[in-house]
Protein backbone atom coordinates (compact mmCIF):
# COMPACT_ATOMS: atom_id res chain seq x y z
CA UNK A 1 0.00 0.00 0.00
CA UNK A 2 1.22 3.34 -0.80
CA UNK A 3 0.67 6.49 0.73
CA UNK A 4 -0.35 8.10 -2.63
CA UNK A 5 -3.37 5.66 -2.34
CA UNK A 6 -4.90 8.61 -0.38
CA UNK A 7 -5.83 9.91 -4.41
CA UNK A 8 -8.59 7.08 -4.10
CA UNK A 9 -9.81 8.20 -0.63
CA UNK A 10 -10.08 11.58 -2.35
CA UNK A 11 -11.49 10.36 -5.72
CA UNK A 12 -14.72 9.30 -3.80
CA UNK A 13 -15.12 11.58 -0.67
CA UNK A 14 -17.86 13.55 -0.36
CA UNK A 15 -17.56 16.73 -2.04
CA UNK A 16 -15.68 15.16 -4.74
CA UNK A 17 -16.83 12.62 -6.23
CA UNK A 18 -21.04 13.79 -6.77
CA UNK A 19 -19.46 16.44 -9.74
CA UNK A 20 -19.95 15.79 -13.01
CA UNK A 21 -17.25 16.02 -15.93
CA UNK A 22 -17.02 19.88 -17.24
CA UNK A 23 -15.34 23.24 -17.33
CA UNK A 24 -13.97 25.05 -14.55
CA UNK A 25 -12.29 24.76 -11.26
CA UNK A 26 -13.64 21.61 -9.80
CA UNK A 27 -16.14 21.55 -6.24
CA UNK A 28 -13.51 21.92 -3.92
CA UNK A 29 -12.13 24.86 -2.25
CA UNK A 30 -9.37 26.36 -0.70
CA UNK A 31 -6.08 25.77 -0.62
CA UNK A 32 -4.35 23.99 2.17
CA UNK A 33 -0.85 24.44 0.26
CA UNK A 34 -0.69 28.36 -0.12
CA UNK A 35 -2.94 31.76 0.38
CA UNK A 36 -3.31 32.11 -3.18
CA UNK A 37 -7.33 31.47 -3.99
CA UNK A 38 -7.98 28.78 -6.80
CA UNK A 39 -10.68 28.78 -9.21
CA UNK A 40 -14.12 26.50 -8.45
CA UNK A 41 -16.98 25.37 -10.10
CA UNK A 42 -19.48 22.89 -10.42
CA UNK A 43 -17.35 20.52 -12.50
CA UNK A 44 -14.42 18.71 -12.87
CA UNK A 45 -12.07 18.58 -16.07
CA UNK A 46 -9.34 16.14 -16.14
CA UNK A 47 -6.61 19.37 -15.10
CA UNK A 48 -8.20 20.42 -12.26
CA UNK A 49 -8.93 16.47 -10.47
CA UNK A 50 -5.36 16.16 -10.76
CA UNK A 51 -4.42 19.72 -9.42
CA UNK A 52 -6.44 19.99 -6.68
CA UNK A 53 -6.02 15.75 -5.66
CA UNK A 54 -2.79 14.94 -6.17
CA UNK A 55 -0.53 18.62 -5.96
CA UNK A 56 -2.66 20.43 -3.22
CA UNK A 57 -4.53 18.21 -0.89
CA UNK A 58 -2.61 14.63 -0.87
CA UNK A 59 0.73 15.96 -0.65
CA UNK A 60 -1.30 18.30 2.51
CA UNK A 61 -2.92 15.41 3.85
CA UNK A 62 0.55 13.24 3.77
CA UNK A 63 1.88 16.51 5.64
CA UNK A 64 4.21 17.51 2.71
CA UNK A 65 4.45 20.68 3.37
CA UNK A 66 7.82 22.10 1.84
CA UNK A 67 6.38 24.15 -0.82
CA UNK A 68 3.34 26.36 -1.20
CA UNK A 69 0.96 25.99 -4.12
CA UNK A 70 -0.02 29.33 -6.03
CA UNK A 71 -1.69 30.94 -9.05
CA UNK A 72 1.22 30.70 -11.08
CA UNK A 73 2.02 26.70 -10.20
CA UNK A 74 -2.44 26.32 -10.86
CA UNK A 75 -1.39 28.08 -14.59
CA UNK A 76 0.88 25.96 -15.14
CA UNK A 77 -1.10 22.80 -14.22
CA UNK A 78 -3.86 23.98 -16.62
CA UNK A 79 -1.57 23.68 -19.56
CA UNK A 80 -0.40 27.00 -20.84
CA UNK A 81 0.97 25.45 -24.08
CA UNK A 82 -0.10 22.68 -26.12
CA UNK A 83 1.92 19.52 -25.89
CA UNK A 84 3.49 20.54 -22.84
CA UNK A 85 3.76 18.51 -19.43
CA UNK A 86 1.19 20.83 -17.28
CA UNK A 87 1.26 19.11 -13.70
CA UNK A 88 3.87 16.81 -14.15
CA UNK A 89 6.21 19.46 -14.24
CA UNK A 90 4.50 21.13 -11.19
CA UNK A 91 4.86 18.00 -9.62
CA UNK A 92 8.83 18.17 -10.37
CA UNK A 93 8.80 21.74 -9.26
CA UNK A 94 7.20 21.16 -5.53
CA UNK A 95 9.78 18.15 -4.68
CA UNK A 96 6.26 15.28 -5.27
CA UNK A 97 8.45 13.69 -7.75
CA UNK A 98 12.08 13.00 -8.61
CA UNK A 99 12.18 13.78 -12.19
CA UNK A 100 10.32 13.53 -15.55
CA UNK A 101 10.12 11.07 -17.81
CA UNK A 102 8.56 11.22 -21.54
CA UNK A 103 6.93 8.00 -21.62
CA UNK A 104 6.65 6.01 -18.95
CA UNK A 105 9.97 4.85 -15.89
CA UNK A 106 11.64 2.24 -17.22
CA UNK A 107 11.30 0.58 -13.79
CA UNK A 108 7.55 0.40 -12.71
CA UNK A 109 7.40 -0.23 -8.82
CA UNK A 110 3.59 -2.20 -8.05
CA UNK A 111 1.96 -0.01 -5.87
CA UNK A 112 3.38 3.38 -7.32
CA UNK A 113 1.50 6.24 -8.53
CA UNK A 114 2.88 8.53 -11.33
CA UNK A 115 1.32 11.70 -12.38
CA UNK A 116 0.93 12.07 -16.35
CA UNK A 117 0.28 14.18 -19.02
CA UNK A 118 -0.48 12.50 -22.81
CA UNK A 119 -1.27 14.30 -25.65
CA UNK A 120 -2.84 13.24 -29.06
CA UNK A 121 -2.34 16.21 -31.50
CA UNK A 122 -3.68 19.62 -30.01
CA UNK A 123 -6.22 17.30 -27.38
CA UNK A 124 -4.67 16.37 -23.91
CA UNK A 125 -5.40 14.37 -20.83
CA UNK A 126 -4.11 15.03 -17.36
CA UNK A 127 -4.56 11.76 -15.03
CA UNK A 128 -2.37 9.37 -12.37
CA UNK A 129 -1.54 5.91 -13.25
CA UNK A 130 -1.22 3.31 -10.46
CA UNK A 131 1.31 0.34 -10.96
CA UNK A 132 -1.53 -2.63 -9.92
CA UNK A 133 -1.30 -6.49 -10.67
CA UNK A 134 -0.99 -6.87 -14.54
CA UNK A 135 -0.61 -3.45 -15.89
CA UNK A 136 -1.58 0.09 -15.25
CA UNK A 137 -4.83 1.54 -14.20
CA UNK A 138 -6.53 4.86 -14.30
CA UNK A 139 -7.38 7.61 -11.87
CA UNK A 140 -8.78 10.40 -14.09
CA UNK A 141 -11.87 12.90 -14.56
CA UNK A 142 -13.34 12.44 -17.90
CA UNK A 143 -16.36 12.53 -19.78
CA UNK A 144 -15.68 8.90 -21.79
CA UNK A 145 -16.00 5.34 -20.87
CA UNK A 146 -18.87 5.79 -18.03
CA UNK A 147 -16.26 7.76 -15.95
CA UNK A 148 -18.48 11.83 -16.09
CA UNK A 149 -16.49 12.91 -12.93
CA UNK A 150 -13.76 11.29 -10.87
CA UNK A 151 -13.33 7.67 -11.81
CA UNK A 152 -11.48 4.98 -13.59
CA UNK A 153 -11.09 3.79 -17.20
CA UNK A 154 -9.58 0.62 -15.37
CA UNK A 155 -12.97 -0.21 -13.58
CA UNK A 156 -15.77 -0.62 -16.82
CA UNK A 157 -18.13 -2.45 -14.72
CA UNK A 158 -17.87 0.37 -11.71
CA UNK A 159 -16.30 3.23 -13.32
CA UNK A 160 -17.10 6.32 -11.28
CA UNK A 161 -15.64 7.07 -8.21
CA UNK A 162 -19.08 7.94 -6.68
CA UNK A 163 -19.44 3.66 -5.75
CA UNK A 164 -15.72 2.87 -4.77
CA UNK A 165 -16.01 3.45 -1.23
CA UNK A 166 -12.27 4.59 -0.83
CA UNK A 167 -10.31 2.16 -2.48
CA UNK A 168 -10.38 0.49 -6.40
CA UNK A 169 -13.41 -1.70 -6.17
CA UNK A 170 -13.37 -5.15 -5.51
CA UNK A 171 -12.80 -7.14 -8.36
CA UNK A 172 -13.65 -4.37 -10.74
CA UNK A 173 -9.55 -3.48 -11.90
CA UNK A 174 -8.75 -4.37 -15.18
CA UNK A 175 -5.53 -2.31 -15.67
CA UNK A 176 -3.93 -2.16 -19.37
CA UNK A 177 -0.59 -3.06 -20.38
CA UNK A 178 2.03 -0.55 -20.11
CA UNK A 179 2.60 -0.87 -23.69
CA UNK A 180 -1.10 -0.37 -24.41
CA UNK A 181 -1.11 2.82 -22.42
CA UNK A 182 2.45 4.00 -23.81
CA UNK A 183 0.63 3.63 -27.45
CA UNK A 184 -2.40 4.95 -26.82
CA UNK A 185 -0.31 8.81 -26.87
CA UNK A 186 1.99 10.30 -28.92
CA UNK A 187 3.40 12.12 -26.38
CA UNK A 188 3.05 10.71 -22.68
CA UNK A 189 4.27 12.87 -19.72
CA UNK A 190 5.03 11.38 -16.46
CA UNK A 191 6.64 11.76 -13.14
CA UNK A 192 6.40 9.18 -10.22
CA UNK A 193 5.07 10.76 -6.90
CA UNK A 194 7.27 10.07 -3.71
Amino acid sequence: MSDWDILLRLASAPGWREATYGGGGGPVAGNPMGTASIPTSGRWNCSTFQAKSGLMWAPYLLGRRGYTFGVDDWSKAMIQELGGPGGVAVAVECGLADRMCEGLPRRLTRGAWMIAQGWNGNRGHAFFLNVAAGGLAYLEANNAYGVNGIGSRSCPGVPNARNWGGMWPAGALEPESADDVARRYETLYTATLI
